[in-house]
């Protein structure tokens, strides 16, 4: 997975958000996709 340097709020935000669709299709684990699929 692409490093993100450190970024303002507002980015730093929203790449996280936006990458964690694709995170677990890229097998990543996130905070947003540790939890198990329903």
């Amino acid at each position: 997975m692409v490093a993100v340097p450190a970024a303002p709020a507002g980015p730093a935000v929203r790449v996280p958000r936006a990458t964690a669709a694709a995170a677990p299709a890229a097998g990543v684990a996130t905070a947003e996709s540790a939890a198990p699929p329903a």
